[in-house]
């Protein structure tokens, strides 16, 4: 017998292909209704199959006309629901290394099988990364999803290339800031801490550093097996000062062009004529040299060594004149005195000893001595009575040198101060100003502010000129107020982009403008900031200071 599923009010079965669902109508029942019938679906076991509103509407009108006329004993048979297989639908990404099966589940009929789906899979030529834990793990519950509802499945995923490997620039000789690093061993397998080992010199047409050139890494491929190929970075060029020059024979290999030191200035490598002294005093006269000079012994007083390079002295410096187009580095320091003038006010024509760098500089310490950087001021120990005029950033020892002292004497510093002691117990006055380039920042984007304005205003009226001639029609004149226009709208555009640079800049200073005390600060310290000025009126353990628009701010932080 065929099965039914028998209902208060209707009857339904499956058609005899097993592929359609039919109510039964007997002519004489009470007429039905879509509702009715709908309900009446919903609860029968078939309601997993598509119900059919089309159809069963259809049947509701055709049983209306028919059974007033039909015999009583007549029943009526109409098609109302679908066996439904689960359908598949795919979905591969944009740069084709994702593929997704989208499956609306069966209404009563099939759900896809995992032979069922790898071989769709194949069939749209996705070969490459099967998921097959996904596609298992889906066909485990299929026939738990509700009829007709969607789940996405990541059937596919590619192997995406791996990103090219960066050019290396490697040494071939060793640097003579590497050199300075590494201390002698003596027999007994202790370091010379003061012995610092020879210098390495190169002479023309030598190596002295080979880039290692960029590459390809692991290729991929799509979820179509297709190839996806790494693609090698471009190559980053040598960057290059006065020395070496890229090989003819090797443009991986960078050479020297004359005799000297290899130098490593930040990301520039040089080779720098090198004169090497024993000492500076009386025998040798002062220095003038175009390079850089190493010297062995001391800088005795009177004495100027002005060179275009670096000083490296690794002795002591007495009340002498410094001058480096690069870095000055003093193993020990610098020793000078008080020539003239009062006790309250420093000039700089009170001391006897003078440094000045393009670079940094680097020192034990220092004493009496006027100071001007173009990088940072780095002293390990003490800074006592000193005028710096200018530097990018002033460290007295620093966190894990506590002890360190600056006390008295002057300082303008661009950005930040980082100290350990500040001042001394008997209240000596020294005097700090920070950030002085923000006032000079400041002023400069106030200066494009008014360009910009004078920008706006000719643009203004150069429109109306233009809007004069085109109501004229004057060709010519449209001509040339339009490139006119054009023109400024150029100009502002460039002085806008160099505002916004300018405005990064004063912005990334204004906070990093900070001091810093890592150990002790007393009384007796003025510090000023543009227009505040105001002194330290009590003595503070570790803390760090920063003006705002406040004034000057304090905040206690612990010291490692």
């Amino acid at each position: 017998m065929e099965e039914k599923d028998i209902h208060p009010t209707f009857d339904f079965e499956f058609t005899e292909d097993k592929k359609s669902v039919e109510i039964l109508l007997p002519a004489g029942i009470q007429t039905p209704t879509l509702p009715s019938i709908e309900a009446a679906f919903k609860s029968c076991t078939y309601s997993a199959c598509l119900f059919r509103e089309d159809l069963a509407k259809q049947a509701v009108e055709d049983f209306i006309k028919n059974a007033a006329t039909a015999e009583k004993d007549t029943l009526f048979r109409y098609r109302i629901a679908d066996k439904k297989s689960a359908s598949i639908h795919l979905e591969v990404s944009s740069d084709r290394l994702t593929a997704s099966l989208v499956i609306t589940a069966a209404f009563g009929g099939n759900n896809p099988s995992e032979k069922i789906l790898l071989a769709y899979l194949k069939k749209q030529g996705i070969i490459e990364g099967i998921q097959l834990s996904n596609i298992r793990a889906y066909c485990a519950k299929a026939n738990t999803y509700t009829a007709g509802s969607q789940t996405t499945v990541i059937a596919a995923k590619g192997t995406p290339a791996k990103n090219g490997i960066h050019c290396e620039f490697n040494w071939a000789v060793t640097p003579f800031q590497d050199r300075e690093l590494q201390p002698v061993e003596r027999e007994d397998g202790t370091s010379d801490m003061y012995d610092l080992g020879a210098i390495e010199t190169v002479s023309p047409g030598d190596v002295v550093m080979v880039r290692t050139p960029a590459r390809k890494s692991d290729d991929g491929k799509n979820v179509y097996g297709e190839l996806i190929q790494s693609i090698a970075p471009p190559n980053k060029p040598f960057e290059v000062a006065e020395g070496v020059v890229v090989s003819e024979d090797n443009p991986n290999e960078l050479i020297a062009t004359r005799k000297g030191v290899p130098m490593r200035m930040r990301d520039v490598v040089r080779v720098d004529d090198i004169l090497v002294l024993s000492t500076v005093d009386l025998t040798t006269g002062n220095i003038e040299f175009d390079g850089t000079v190493m010297i062995q012994g001391p800088v005795r007083e009177g004495l100027t060594v002005d060179v275009s390079g670096d000083i490296h002295v690794r002795d002591l410096v007495e009340s002498s004149t410094l001058k480096a187009g690069g870095n000055i580095i003093i193993k020990q320091g610098v020793l000078g005195r008080k020539i003239e003038g009062d006790d309250t006010h420093e000039r700089t024509s009170d001391f006897s000893a003078h440094i000045e760098a393009g670079g940094d500089i680097e020192a034990r310490y220092l004493q009496y001595v006027v100071i001007k950087s173009g990088g940072k001021v780095s002293v390990k120990d003490q800074l006592l009575n000193c005028v710096i005029t200018d530097c990018e950033e002033l460290i007295v020892g620093g966190p894990t040198k506590r002890k360190a002292k600056l006390v008295g004497g002057s300082a303008n510093v661009r950005e930040s101060v980082s100290v350990g002691i500040l001042g001394s117990d008997s209240y000596v006055p020294s005097h700090i100003n920070l950030g002085t380039d923000v006032n000079r920042l400041k002023a400069e984007l106030e200066d494009i502010k008014h360009k910009l304005v004078e920008k706006q205003d000719t643009l203004a009226r150069c429109t109306v000129q233009l809007d004069k001639f085109t109501a004229k029609g004057d060709e010519k004149k449209i001509k040339h107020f339009t490139n006119v226009i054009s023109n400024i709208r150029n100009d502002a555009k460039d002085l806008k982009d160099q505002f916004e640079q300018l405005n990064t800049r004063y912005t990334d200073l204004v906070q990093r403008v900070s001091l810093s005390v890592y150990g002790e600060s007393f009384p007796g310290i003025e510090l000023s900031y543009g227009k505040f000025r105001t002194s330290l009126q009590e003595a503070s353990k570790a803390c760090r200071y920063k003006f705002t628009k406040m004034g000057l701010k304090k905040a206690a932080f612990k010291a490692r």
